[in-house]
């Protein structure tokens, strides 16, 4: 007969997956900001695969979220875009900064010859020893199981006040 129907459409799935994010910064802890595919909703897991973080990237393809809890002690976070068709992104790594500092060195003893100084402390940190003047007479680092040993120079005076201070 000839006769033609009125034109049917369809449009396609998408079933690409967005990019992986880009730019990403965490400088307090709390705020994540980062690039990628407008629209898409941005996903921020803990180590556990908890969902601490969630938002969705502007039209200018930036977005900010808020993490809760803070990640503020180098932890390993997974971070993934999803877009509107539940596309996601293959996941990556971002290590949050260690911007929390050390506590105090504890447990601290001078050898009885004033010659050496032992404590316990957080591993990897260098221990920096002072002087009543101020002056540096000791540094070293913290071993893997939290104690450390110093060698003085000059040796600490008996009754001498030690300063102690550790960086991680």
């Amino acid at each position: 007969a000839g006769n033609v129907s009125q034109p049917g459409s369809v449009t396609s799935a998408d079933l690409l997956p967005p990019a992986q994010p880009t730019d990403l910064a965490l400088a307090d802890g709390v705020t994540f900001t980062g690039r990628g595919e407008p629209g898409a909703t941005v996903q921020v897991r803990d180590a556990a695969g908890n969902l601490i973080g969630t938002g969705v990237v502007g039209a200018d393809g930036l977005f900010s979220l808020t993490l809760s809890p803070a990640q503020a002690n180098g932890e390993a976070l997974d971070v993934r875009l999803v877009d509107a068709d539940g596309n996601a992104s293959a996941p990556l790594q971002f290590d949050a900064p260690d911007i929390t500092p050390p506590e105090a060195v504890t447990n601290i003893t001078v050898g009885a010859d004033g010659l050496a100084l032992s404590g316990r402390g957080e591993p990897g940190a260098t221990v920096e020893v002072r002087d009543a003047n101020g002056t540096v007479i000791g540094t070293g680092v913290v071993g893997a199981n939290g104690t450390f040993l110093i060698d003085l120079n000059p040796a600490a005076q008996p009754g001498e006040q030690l300063s102690l201070v550790q960086t991680d």
